[in-house]
């Protein structure tokens, strides 16, 4: 009896498959988020990065639709646009916003390339992003700090025209509040024993708060008093403090604001070589105040 055998080189295929494996473990391992999507925008791979930045598994999230896992928020036309230019054969990048699972907003950086078939049909997607969310407040930053420097620059040509103090003081308070977004900006003049050294005694505060304003000569009220004490702890140099809601310290400001003090951000003014008096902001709502503010202040 005889017998036939087919033989097969399948030499190729396992380099096929050892060559899928490698690029699989490739884009599993890459620090960038990688969706694939087929033409019906299906999920068919969901990388590491994927998983860590949007919150869903890859198991959870296969042959679901990308829309419905991964929403787009506040980019309108951005998927027609992502169609049209797949459509075309064409890449398309944008800055967008997406939904984590948990809810909360994510804005990444993505390029979404189409992979075509060999007549030129669209067979699906791969979308390659970045969390841009330490970017974006890079960028904030650079753009607070040049309205900042703007803002001083402004102040410095009002005191070169020789402004009266309480002119001054004025626009330094309004230049804060607008600028810091807060809600009170004082200055606190100290007053001066025959040693030279400050005092809490008749100071003058001024505030962007009409309420609370109090002009030079004038004596103070109970609660222009209870914020003067409040000031005492951060006269020495400029800080910024945040979470002052259960800070004992603050506690006669808040008695006098009759509101919680979330953050302040304060610098001492000198003059002549001495404490002259303590520039200051506040804000009622929570809203973080750093280095930056303070150098500002």
């Amino acid at each position: 009896d005889g017998y036939v055998a087919n033989m097969h080189d399948v030499t190729e295929r396992r380099h096929t498959a050892d060559a899928l494996r490698f690029q699989a473990r490739l884009l599993a391992s890459v620090g960038q988020v990688v969706i694939a999507t087929d033409h019906r925008g299906r999920i068919t791979y969901f990388n590491r990065a994927a998983e860590e930045l949007l919150g869903w598994t890859s198991e959870e999230v296969l042959g679901r639709s990308a829309a419905e896992v991964v929403p787009v928020v506040d980019s309108p036309g951005h998927g027609d646009r992502v169609r049209a230019a797949m459509v075309e054969g064409s890449s398309v990048a944008e800055e967008i916003v997406v939904r984590h699972r948990d809810g909360h907003l994510v804005p990444v950086a993505v390029h979404d390339t189409p992979m075509l078939g060999e007549d030129g049909s669209l067979l699906g997607i791969i979308g390659v992003s970045s969390d841009m969310t330490e970017t974006l407040l890079a960028r904030r930053q650079l753009m607070a700090r040049a309205v900042m420097q703007a803002e001083v620059a402004r102040l410095g040509q009002v005191a070169l025209s020789h402004a009266e103090l309480p002119a001054l003081v004025d626009e330094v308070t309004a230049g804060i509040v607008a600028v810091l977004g807060i809600d009170v900006a004082m200055f606190v003049e100290l007053a001066r024993t025959p040693d030279g050294s400050a005092t809490a005694h008749g100071a003058v505060v001024r505030s962007q708060v009409g309420a609370l304003t109090a002009r030079a000569g004038l004596p103070l009220d109970d609660n222009q008093a209870a914020l003067l004490e409040a000031f005492l702890p951060i006269l020495d140099g400029h800080t910024a403090l945040d979470g002052l809601v259960d800070d004992p310290r603050f506690a006669p400001m808040v008695g006098a604001l009759q509101t919680p003090i979330h953050s302040v951000v304060a610098a001492e003014v000198p003059r002549k070589g001495v404490r002259y008096g303590v520039l200051s902001g506040f804000s009622l709502s929570p809203h973080p105040l750093g280095d930056d503010e303070a150098n500002f202040i």
